[in-house]
């Protein structure tokens, strides 16, 4: 199986400040989640994995890192050593932090840092978790921000992250309950019906984007 692009399975092992959870061996697109203060230079570090940052992460440069091997599901896990080329599509995820960071500014400030590094200025939007302040459904207004932005020329940013289910909000999981079909058992999502308009209208921003180049 070809993996395109890694997003993580949880938030510590996406996090920049993380050191186990991103070590793997493939040389694919991996995003860089924001420390736990969202800390945008801190996820700079990481992709050009500067020595002040001393976490063994996947980078831009090729690179070996200690970590375990497992022959067969049936076998416990082996030291190995494992090797990547190095990754030139290491990416920011912009997904608020004490304040949102999805609006025009904060991009700028996000990609002048990447510049300024060496690397390309381009990010992806997180418009879930602080940049919504955790209010599921406003993750229509931010992507309705951000799609104001695409279609005013803005090339750098590459992608959106919505959360989305096929029902409106969150359940959890109690003993002895029966699930509703559909809705999240994580974080809280919006539904289909509303994901298809915002959808709809950030591919439209892409259209207005490519008329105007």
């Amino acid at each position: 199986m070809d993996v395109s692009w890694n997003g993580g399975n949880a938030p510590e092992d996406r996090r920049c400040t993380c050191q186990p959870g991103p070590r793997g061996g493939g040389s694919r697109p991996v995003p860089h989640w924001p420390s736990a203060n969202n800390d945008v230079y801190v996820n700079v570090n990481y992709a050009t994995f500067r020595p002040r940052v001393v976490f063994s992460t996947l980078a831009s440069s090729d690179r070996a890192s200690f970590s375990c091997s497992r022959i067969s599901s049936r076998l416990a896990c082996r030291s190995a050593i494992f090797e990547t080329r190095g990754n030139n599509d290491c990416h920011v995820i912009l997904r608020g932090g004490k304040q949102p960071n999805y609006a025009a500014p904060s991009v700028d400030a996000a990609c002048q840092l990447l510049q300024a590094a060496g690397l390309r200025g381009q990010v992806m939007v997180d418009v879930s978790h602080a940049n919504s302040s955790k209010q599921h459904s406003r993750q229509i207004d931010v992507a309705a921000d951000v799609a104001g932005q695409v279609a005013g020329g803005d090339r750098r940013i590459v992608g959106l992250m919505i959360e989305s289910h096929l029902q409106e909000g969150r359940q959890d999981i109690v003993a002895g309950q029966p699930l509703a079909q559909g809705v999240s058992v994580t974080d809280a999502c919006i539904s289909m019906a509303q994901t298809v308009p915002v959808l709809q209208a950030l591919a439209q921003a892409v259209r207005e984007r490519r008329q105007a180049r």
